[in-house]
């Protein structure tokens, strides 16, 4: 007997009737010398692997000293091996042994099996059809569970089921269990098996609510039966419903053959990655205030930590939805700046244009913030307002940019200008005579990048 709630139950006292190695022979006493062994006793308190459920670990004591760490607990026909080694002093078969379960390690582990019930229900009554389990992993950390579904659920689907366990924790519902004879426990209505597993008789039973095990053996047939899980299970499990305090639903996967997987959370990390979720939550709220170009990298920051966030699945979904609102905000922000900044460019341009009509040449950085397109708008329009002269028109955004023109016949070469002015920022640029353009990674020297194009045009046109 243990309390499940609190993580603590007595040593259990028994005698040590044999040890065996590796290699299966039997020791009439084993020391640290003789290493990993396998200790049976006459009855124990220990959990072997089983079921999906990880195994106890703990110790076994002797009045004398003696000491053993239980590493390991598997099933071997009718006996149950306690593997590990032996800490302090000498074990013989005969000697009286108390063995103590780490009872605050198998709590959380009784959390994610019964969980792991409460989710089989859940699942049921969310998708208004039965899904047979196909296997599962209970252990300190987490909870899995395999079920026969053929598609993914949906965002709704998660929330419902994870809602569904909730409620059950919430209940604060008994947790019954029982062994009583297979063909009786088979005729309660709504329970639930592993499709395909062979069970012993008498199986053991356990409900999580409802009247007792007992009353559902006596009527059978009732229909209000089918509103608890009822289960064959020979695992630990907790007292009451409401020990693992939350559940999340973490992940839902497809594995093949008409198989899905659910990962769950329970306990303080049920309620870390509710934490987790909300603060991302939050963070994307407040990212739709933002307007501009400070949308785009907010909304790239937010789905880079989402990649890695331990959050409920349904929140997943609901939040990677979110971040596709807010990155098509961002381009059309973009084609809005993008626009305006085109405009602006090619204003500059012409102003600048008119001005130096008259004049050999024209190299001008745009004041404006600009890319290639930008920069392309506005040498046509200075082009259009200043005929017949070279023109070079610089810009600076996240590149440094250049777009040279040069009329037929002149001593400016296009191409040349351009490598001559990016050559400041580190860039080059490609293209003909009359026609050339080029970038720069680095637009930090774009104003030197300036002076060197008037450099070149005034020594090529003397």
């Amino acid at each position: 007997v243990w309390d499940s709630a609190a993580g603590a139950g007595q040593p259990h006292a028994s005698t040590l009737r044999a040890a065996i190695d590796p290699s299966k022979v039997f020791h009439e006493s084993v020391t640290a010398e003789t290493g990993l062994v396998g200790l049976i006793v006459e009855s124990t308190p220990f959990y072997a692997e089983a079921g999906g459920q990880v195994c106890d670990l703990g110790t076994l004591t002797t009045a004398a000293g003696a000491a053993f760490l239980v590493e390991d607990v598997q099933r071997f026909g009718a006996f149950v091996a306690h593997i590990g080694r032996v800490t302090a002093g000498e074990l013989k078969p005969g000697d009286a042994v108390q063995l103590c379960v780490d009872y605050g390690r198998r709590a959380p582990i009784a959390q994610n099996h019964t969980t792991t019930h409460m989710l089989n229900y859940a699942l049921r009554a969310a998708l208004e059809q039965d899904c047979d389990q196909r296997g599962s992993l209970c252990d300190a950390e987490k909870l899995r569970f395999d079920f026969a579904y053929p598609k993914p659920l949906t965002a709704e689907q998660l929330a419902a089921v994870q809602a569904q366990v909730n409620s059950q924790i919430g209940a604060d519902l008994e947790v019954h269990t029982s062994t009583v004879a297979l063909e009786q426990a088979m005729a309660i209505n709504g329970l639930r098996a592993v499709f395909g597993e062979q069970y012993p008789d008498p199986v053991r039973v356990v409900s999580v609510g409802g009247p007792g095990v007992g009353q559902m053996v006596a009527a059978p047939d009732r229909g209000e039966w089918r509103g608890y899980s009822v289960e064959f299970c020979g695992g630990t499990h907790i007292a009451r419903s409401s020990e693992p305090q939350r559940f999340v639903l973490l992940s839902e996967e497809g594995l093949g053959g008409g198989n899905r997987r659910i990962v769950g959370l329970t306990g303080e990390r049920a309620a870390a990655a509710n934490a987790t979720s909300a603060e991302l939550m939050a963070r994307i709220d407040k990212a739709g205030s933002l307007e501009g170009k400070a949308i785009e990298p907010e909304t790239a920051e937010i789905a880079r930590l989402l990649e890695t966030a331990v959050v409920p699945a349904a929140d997943r979904k609901a939040m990677t939805a979110s971040i596709g609102a807010l990155k098509k905000r961002a381009i059309e922000a973009g084609k809005g700046n993008l626009k305006a900044a085109a405009e602006a460019a090619k204003a500059e341009a012409v102003r600048l244009a008119e001005a130096a009509q008259g004049a050999r040449y024209l190299a001008l950085l745009l004041e404006t913030e600009a890319d290639a397109k930008v920069v392309e708008a506005a040498a046509t329009a200075a082009g259009a307002a200043l005929v017949g002269v070279p023109l070079l028109v610089l810009g600076a955004g996240k590149t440094a940019c250049a777009l040279a023109t040069a009329p037929d016949g002149s001593p400016v070469d296009a191409k040349e200008w351009v490598n001559a002015a990016l050559g400041a920022c580190g860039g080059k640029g490609g293209g003909k005579p009359n026609r050339a353009q080029g970038a720069a990674r680095d637009p930090t020297n774009v104003a030197q990048a300036l002076e060197a194009a008037k450099a070149f045009a005034e020594a090529k046109l003397g």
